[in-house]
């Protein structure tokens, strides 16, 4: 084969069963696919997006009833019980402190009493007074967040609650571990409904806020018990519990509105709602604690020249909860369908191609039909006088057929 030959497409039909099974089954496979998951599917025909940008503004309310203390275990070392607004602090734009344990430590300056001197401050603990906060896990936890998809939005402002809206305006539900199950958020009074196939309904007012029982949000985590020995690695013994050493809980606020771009509801021109699911996770091998010394700062006092004699320090342990938004939202896209379609035309030149190959080397081998020579022809160029005038010529094809070995 030379550089002096050009390669064209020649139409020849091979009679072959078996080559005429595979492709027409691979077509029909093709075809298949694109009328069931593929043009039906939300994939092939819609538009993504994954970039998110909102706000989370969580809050504690206090429970409606409350557990007596004579039924809570670790009263036994001492509890009390304080408003939500003294256990709780919210810490940054995503984050909400809660406080199982509390511990007052009173110390006394032994050194340095010189200011003058420079030399190292040391503390001695006079008295230490520990209590837990009584039926924590009966406070509810109030959720009001709001998300932007920021490309989407920012093309197509017009559209209200469409790709930028709040939990006031969308359903939502609360994935449960325990019982493998989803808390549908709609319409009702926030109380738990059980259904009747065991699963939990959770109901939430409509134009208000999210309210999560602590207790539950914790048992969605996996955690059920915070009397539980803690896994912080910090815990030396696996003595202390999960309640007076505290850890971390990561909650997934997840958006979503690919439900609702179905195909009979994109054909019939419907609308696309956003809705949300909130998962927790415990995470392990943490522990979480604040520190404050309560009254006039150890520095407001070294700028007067105060010798630093006593100070009262606060320790406060409990749960810090920490939102993440995250989500995909979908819009339909003609260009994406298009696009779509040109894969499917190419896999069908591919299963040509893959069928070409397997005639013209594999057929050879493993079946001995060769129909290599039927197929390919070699076509010169030949000059003959023409008809008309002798002095003038014209090129006609030739057909060379290749000598059978």
């Amino acid at each position: 084969m030379g550089f002096d030959i050009y390669w064209t497409v020649k139409y020849c039909g091979i009679k072959d069963k078996r080559l005429a099974l595979a492709y027409w089954g691979a077509v029909l496979g093709m075809l298949l696919y694109a009328l069931t998951s593929g043009l039906v599917s939300q994939h092939s025909r819609i538009e993504l997006e994954d970039e998110f940008e909102g706000l989370v503004r969580p809050r504690l309310k206090a429970p409606k009833k409350n557990s007596h203390k004579s039924t809570l275990d670790y009263c036994n070392k001492g509890c009390r019980r304080l408003d939500q607004e003294t256990i709780s602090s919210v810490i940054g734009s995503d984050s909400i402190f809660v406080t199982t344990r509390v511990q007052l430590i009173n110390q006394t300056a032994t050194s340095c009493q010189d200011q003058s001197q420079i030399c190292e401050i040391k503390w001695e603990k006079a008295e230490r007074t520990t209590f837990f906060v009584a039926g924590v896990e009966d406070y509810i936890l109030s959720i009001d967040a709001y998300l932007e998809a920021l490309t989407f939005h920012r093309q197509d402002p017009s559209v209200p609650y469409q790709y930028a809206t709040d939990h006031r305006n969308m359903a939502g539900c609360l994935l449960l571990i325990e019982r493998d199950a989803r808390a549908k958020l709609s319409s009702g009074n926030g109380d738990f409904m059980e259904a009747g196939d065991g699963h939990v309904l959770y109901k939430s007012l409509v134009g208000e806020k999210d309210s999560i029982l602590l207790g539950d949000l914790l048992k969605a985590a996996g955690v059920s018990d915070l009397d539980a020995p803690s896994d912080s690695s910090s815990t030396k013994g696996g003595a202390a519990s999960m309640r007076a050493e505290g850890f971390v809980l990561k909650v997934d606020l997840f958006y979503t509105n690919l439900d609702s771009l179905t195909l009979w509801a994109w054909m019939a021109g419907k609308r696309s709602t956003m809705r949300y699911e909130i998962s927790a996770r415990h995470v392990p091998r943490t522990e979480f604690k604040q520190s404050e010394v309560l009254g006039e700062s150890d520095l407001l006092k070294m700028s007067r020249g105060e010798p630093l004699l006593k100070r009262t320090v606060l320790k406060r342990h409990g749960i810090l909860i920490r939102f993440v938004q995250h989500g995909e939202v979908g819009r339909p896209s003609l260009g994406v369908l298009m696009a779509h379609v040109a894969v499917l035309m190419a896999s069908v030149s591919l299963v040509t191609t893959i069928l070409d190959i397997c005639w013209q080397i594999f057929f050879p081998l493993l079946f001995a039909v060769d129909y290599n020579d039927d197929v390919f022809q070699m076509v010169e160029d030949e000059w003959k006088p023409s008809a008309t005038s002798s002095n003038e010529k014209m090129s006609t094809g030739k057909i060379v057929k290749p000598k059978s070995s």
